[in-house]
């Protein structure tokens, strides 16, 4: 991809509401090895722990891309239950990540 492209995918990715399409575009093409795995899931699903359902509506995961040193990294997308209640949720996602990582490895 040339640079004047690379510039437009970033900008129609970040500088508009958020788009699900726009975003798995840039991520493929950021991390061009990536492993399509679509999941969803609601946080009325039973697999969806108790803890994040306060702060976490629902998340798709998008893919898994493994580094040059084989460190693999899901990417996702998160919804959560309000942007109001983001900033005190930051923690609560955090460890919904690490908690989802330990969970598909």
């Amino acid at each position: 991809m040339d640079k004047r492209t690379a510039i437009q995918l970033i900008e129609n990715t970040f500088s508009a509401r958020f788009n699900e399409d726009q975003f798995t575009l840039f991520i493929k093409n950021l991390l061009n090895d990536i492993e399509p795995k679509s999941d969803s899931y609601h946080s009325n699903q039973r697999i969806f722990k108790d803890s994040f359902r306060k702060h976490i509506h629902a998340y798709k995961r998008i893919g898994k891309y493994v580094d040059p040193d084989g460190e693999a990294l899901d990417v996702l997308i998160v919804r959560v239950n309000g942007l109001e209640k983001l900033e005190k949720a930051r923690t609560s996602l955090r460890n919904f990540v690490i908690y989802h990582q330990c969970m598909s490895v």
